[in-house]
């Protein structure tokens, strides 16, 4: 999001490329409307529900807007959130998710 955005709130204006939003649009990664049993908002990823991104950066700003949004929620804040990522059939791995997501917070 470039470091203009570091102390303002992200808004879906912010993911401007096109490919972000696609993400969000086509239920690859949702914050899903109810909660786990200990009361924690919960991101849902799966893999499968779209094609192949062409710019990973994309895909990790969707997932930093979704994780915003979930942490404006008060109980969230509270609670916290739980990630669930389906990678089942895919080939992906979770390590390259945190790969990328230790990637976008050092630059």
């Amino acid at each position: 999001f470039g470091s203009h955005k570091l102390n303002s709130k992200i808004t879906l204006q912010d993911l401007e490329d096109g490919e972000s939003m696609e993400q969000l649009k086509c239920g690859r990664m949702q914050l899903l409307p109810g909660r786990d049993r200990a009361g924690r908002a919960v991101l849902l990823g799966v893999r499968k529900l779209h094609r192949e991104v062409q710019n990973e950066d994309s895909l990790l700003r969707a997932f930093w807007y979704l994780g915003s949004v979930a942490a404006e929620d008060e109980e969230t804040q509270k609670k916290g959130v739980v990630i669930i990522q389906y990678n089942i059939g895919t080939g992906f791995t979770t390590r390259s998710v945190v790969h990328g997501l230790g990637r976008v917070l050092r630059s």
